[in-house]
């Protein structure tokens, strides 16, 4: 079991070695794009991350911005990429999930954005399907020339909401969701954790339950923040999303590290089947 473990892990270090997703920090990922298009461009990300962060960029225009190459590299990558060790963790947990079903043969990415996961899940289940699910066109994009570069060709493409996921794909064996179900502008209008919150990740949660088969699997992954009160609150309240919209088999685990800047991150992995 330790072999087939470590094993795993090295699969997914040499395949984002081989993505050019290196654990960068900030004075690195500003050295890419110095040595890609000059400081002119450092101080435009800059700025332009700024504007993302005091909500005057909204998320539809900053998806496709970040989605373009940056010297070879999308800029949604650069940024992730200071959170390696997370997307590794990731990626680690959710195989390690999905393969209790030995039947396994469609996945869907939820949120996929430029396919750096939906890339790794696509070699590691060949003879299955992963099924792209993202509303960027930009991102899209990107995703295709990712697959292209990998030769992988056993992937569909959903370009829409989440929400019509049901609608196209139904018995799907396995969803992946990484920072991605709280999301749309209804979300954005709520207070984590009201009452329309609530019903609103309810909503959403049932919606994937339906395009799943019976016994598959959901594994979704939230952002932490607020320490250890906030913890307290999640351990009950996330679950208790999940068995609302008819998930079972519930498990909720965390992840936190300290990156190579002193920028501490936490997150939560909820685990649920149809």
């Amino acid at each position: 079991m330790r072999k087939k473990h470590m094993n795993l892990n090295e699969r997914i270090r040499q395949y984002l070695d081989r993505e050019s997703f290196l654990y960068r920090t900030s004075p690195q990922m500003q050295q890419h794009l110095r040595d890609a298009k000059g400081e002119t461009e450092v101080e435009r990300v800059g700025e332009f991350l700024i504007r993302w962060s005091d909500g005057r960029i909204d998320p539809e225009t900053f998806y496709e911005q970040v989605a373009e190459p940056i010297g070879g590299i999308p800029l949604y990558d650069l940024l992730k990429s200071r959170c390696r060790p997370f997307t590794a963790w990731s990626l680690l947990r959710a195989v390690e999930l999905f393969n209790g079903n030995t039947a396994l043969k469609t996945i869907a990415d939820i949120g996929s954005a430029t396919g750096l996961e939906a890339g790794f899940l696509a070699q590691t289940y060949s003879q299955g399907k992963v099924i792209v699910c993202e509303n960027s066109k930009g991102m899209i994009q990107a995703s295709r020339q990712r697959f292209s570069r990998q030769g992988v060709t056993n992937v569909d493409f959903f370009e829409g909401d989440m929400d019509e996921l049901p609608r196209q794909y139904q018995g799907l064996d396995g969803i992946l969701c990484i920072h991605s179900i709280p999301e749309g502008k209804a979300f954005r209008e709520a207070q984590y954790g009201s009452p329309m919150f609530t019903e609103l990740m309810i909503g959403r949660l049932k919606n994937l339950r339906a395009s799943l088969a019976t016994k598959g699997k959901c594994v979704a992954v939230f952002p932490q923040a607020g320490g250890a009160t906030q913890r307290a609150f999640d351990r009950c309240y996330v679950p208790g999303l999940f068995d609302q919209a008819g998930f079972s088999h519930i498990s909720m685990e965390y992840h936190n590290y300290t990156n190579k800047e002193d920028m501490h991150f936490d997150h939560s992995l909820v685990y649920g089947e149809a």
